[in-house]
């Protein structure tokens, strides 16, 4: 089973709170873009430009937007730090086309509940997952994306359903994975992507995420003002688990929110509810089940 902490609406002006509730009623999960992360450095992967003068030349003549440039004028502009600050705007851009699910494994997880479900006025929303294949992937059920954002990665089908995988991130980010920008080709530089992807520094070792990625269709021609779309994964009802509130969590969100699950669920009477708490002895954390009908 794996977790999402959320806040919930009553807090005021918080934009992301609104997701947890239309998730619930909708079914679907929401795959972040690397701007809405809470780490600044996820998702982004440092660009190289070490290249000799038949690399950078071989990187003109691979698109005839470049054939007017000149090997003397990319180090030129490689001198005075322009061609890296367009470089660095472009790859900013691209990220945009990264979806992120965050996931966790744990729904007693402290750190979790105070950062993410606002010190235990939100909730921790429980999926499963069916099975985990021979690389130590999990695979969570989905019905369908959200229309109008064409991916490049497709899913899994297994007898005629759907899933996507969650893999474990990795906390030992060492800055040393770049891509260099003149060996857009090169396979080490797709695996420093999706190394970038997948691994974080120590500081978010207390998460214990998982993810999945989602690539959306990259425009070569993106303009400036390009406005990524949201990208939402439905799942079937059998994916819901349980709900966990934190013990502050409003007493008339809680009843709403157990009304949404009974309202728009099948299976409701096997998704569980409970309280989280800590135990005022040794500050550990304590859940009690919640019985409703």
């Amino acid at each position: 089973m794996f977790y999402k902490y959320k806040s919930l609406p009553a807090e005021q002006g918080n934009d992301t709170s609104k997701w947890a509730f239309d998730s619930l009623i909708h079914k679907y999960f929401y795959f972040s873009r690397p701007e809405q992360l809470n780490d600044p450095l996820d998702c982004k992967v440092l660009n190289e430009y070490d290249a000799d003068d038949d690399v950078i030349q071989n990187w003109i003549n691979k698109s005839p937007f470049r054939q007017f440039l000149t090997v003397d004028y990319i180090r030129e502009q490689l001198k005075i730090g322009k061609f890296q600050k367009s470089m660095e705007s472009s790859a900013r851009k691209d990220e945009q086309h990264f979806h992120v699910l965050s996931l966790t494994d744990s729904c007693q997880n402290l750190h979790m509940w105070e950062k993410y479900a606002s010190s235990f006025e939100g909730i921790c929303i429980g999926y499963n997952s069916t099975f985990m294949d021979n690389e130590g992937y999990h695979y969570i059920e989905a019905n369908a994306l959200i229309k109008d954002v064409p991916i490049v990665e497709s899913f899994r089908n297994v007898a005629g359903k759907g899933f996507f995988e969650l893999q474990k991130v990795l906390y030992d980010n060492d800055g040393k994975h770049k891509y260099n920008v003149f060996k857009s080709y090169d396979k080490t530089n797709r695996d420093n992507i999706a190394y970038a992807l997948l691994h974080k520094t120590e500081k978010w070792k207390e998460e214990n995420e998982y993810r999945k990625i989602i690539i959306d269709t990259l425009n070569p021609l993106q303009p400036d003002n390009f406005n990524p779309k949201d990208l939402l994964v439905f799942y079937p009802d059998s994916v819901l688990a349980e709900i966990n509130f934190g013990y502050k969590c409003d007493v008339e969100i809680q009843r709403q929110l157990i009304d949404c699950i009974k309202r728009n669920y099948s299976n409701w009477q096997e998704i569980k509810i409970y309280s989280v708490k800590k135990s005022e002895s040794d500050g550990s954390l304590l859940r009690e089940k919640i019985e409703y009908v």
